[in-house]
């Protein structure tokens, strides 16, 4: 038997029998084994993102988990998607299933992370300290083929997760009856345990130069904290805090943040003073311009524009002030203003199709359009660690408002970072000719 498997199976049934004890008149085994393979499934799903190149050189290495390669960040987003159909399926409360879940979550993870030794892999930086540990040359990264003794990541992982289960279960002895709470110290616990670990880590997963685990753990992080924050508060208190949140990051007042950044950097308020004043007006004054005329004309009845039929129109005309604003900026010298100039605009347009049917979040899809935008220009993949969370906490605000719910914010996500992205790789990419 594969050592690795044994111990990634062992901490599966650890975390379904001690779940089963809370849940046993309303919770199937089958839904159990339909968490567990949801989590595999996702976690294996994270992994091979992050990996294409081995799946497309090998298909069916998809399903030798044996060999490992999988994410803790995959597996958390299957278990969060089949833990929540299957509380409501079972009308239970989803805080309360998945605090049975994460209650014992961090020894099954201590377990799990034992099969990295005998895989010989989820090590650290090269280390002279006594406990560093042999890697073979076959399993060391190229660049550090020389050195034999790195640091035990795995080993770390599974001294502090054992720890955040000792404090989760003395918190539940003391606070049985706060719904959501363990849910909460794990989330923020690992987070930081992650964040911690990863400073020494080696084999780390990137994407557009951005280190996946790092982002996810300060994610993670950030929902810790706004389940505290709803524990914590009064309803009032909350949907105070996310009023204020909304009107500060309105989507017209941040989209052209990323224009001021590229403007400054690039010097172009001296190189070009006349298109790039021109630009900014238009950008910003034009919409909030569009805005009183509306409410004015009673168009709209607010600056959200919360009525969805009302929205296809005033994005439309948006995006026609945008298209204006694009072929003003072919006259300038920087490509990242063109890009972010016709992004803007097609992104307007696309929200406008939508908006017919949906209600998809705008101060989601023009936040993320602009942390996308950072990213891309700025170029210090730490920064989006860092304003991640800004997502989170806007996406908790318009839900908490009732103007969204959850998967109208996640669209909006996907929406903003897509276009921009999207354009940027073709904008980028070299011609074939």
């Amino acid at each position: 038997m594969n050592l690795y498997g044994f111990f990634i199976g062992l901490a599966c049934v650890v975390v379904l029998i001690t779940a089963d004890r809370f849940f046993k008149d309303k919770i199937k085994i089958s839904d159990y084994l339909i968490i567990a393979f949801s989590t595999l499934l996702f976690a294996r799903l994270g992994f091979f993102l992050n990996n294409l190149g081995v799946l497309a050189r090998d298909p069916f290495s998809f399903f030798r988990v044996y060999e490992g390669g999988l994410s803790i960040f995959g597996a958390f987003f299957g278990l969060a998607i089949s833990a929540y159909f299957i509380s409501k399926w079972r009308r239970i409360k989803f805080l309360s299933f998945t605090d049975a879940i994460f209650l014992n979550f961090p020894l099954a993870q201590s377990i799990g992370r034992l099969g990295n030794y005998f895989n010989q892999e989820v090590y650290g930086v090269p280390t002279d300290v006594p406990w560093g540990i042999y890697i073979e040359p076959a399993k060391r990264l190229p660049e550090y083929a020389i050195y034999t003794n790195y640091h035990p990541i795995f080993a770390y992982e599974i001294i502090l997760n054992f720890l955040n289960w000792l404090f989760l279960l003395f918190l539940w002895k003391r606070h049985q009856m706060s719904v959501g709470l363990i849910t909460c110290f794990y989330a923020l616990n690992y987070g930081i345990i992650r964040l911690t670990v990863n400073r020494f880590r080696l084999e780390k997963a990137e994407f557009l130069n951005i280190e996946t685990s790092d982002f996810f753990a300060v994610i993670l992080i950030s929902l810790a904290c706004i389940i505290l924050l709803s524990m914590v508060f009064s309803k009032k208190i909350q949907r105070n805090i996310a009023y204020v949140v909304s009107k500060i990051f309105n989507p017209f007042l941040i989209t052209f943040v990323p224009f001021i950044i590229i403007a400054y950097q690039r010097d172009l308020f001296r190189i070009e003073p006349l298109h790039i004043s021109i630009i900014f007006l238009l950008g910003v004054i034009g919409p909030i311009v569009q805005i009183h005329f509306f409410k004015k004309l009673r168009l709209i009845n607010d600056w959200d524009i919360s009525d969805r039929t009302k929205r296809p129109l005033f994005t439309l005309i948006a995006g026609t002030i945008f298209l204006l604003i694009f072929f003003i900026s072919l006259a300038s010298v920087s490509l990242e203003i063109k890009v972010l100039t016709l992004s803007l605009t097609i992104m307007t347009y696309i929200f406008a199709i939508i908006s017919t049917q949906w209600k998809i979040s705008g101060h989601l899809s023009y936040l993320a359009f602009t942390l996308a935008a950072i990213y891309l220009f700025v170029k210090d993949p730490f920064l989006i660690v860092l304003l991640g969370p800004l997502l989170v906490l806007v996406a908790w605000s318009r839900v908490k408002l009732k103007h969204h719910d959850v998967l109208q914010t996640i669209g909006g996500t996907a929406l903003g970072i897509g276009v921009i992205v999207s354009i940027w790789i073709l904008a980028t990419m070299p011609l074939p000719f």
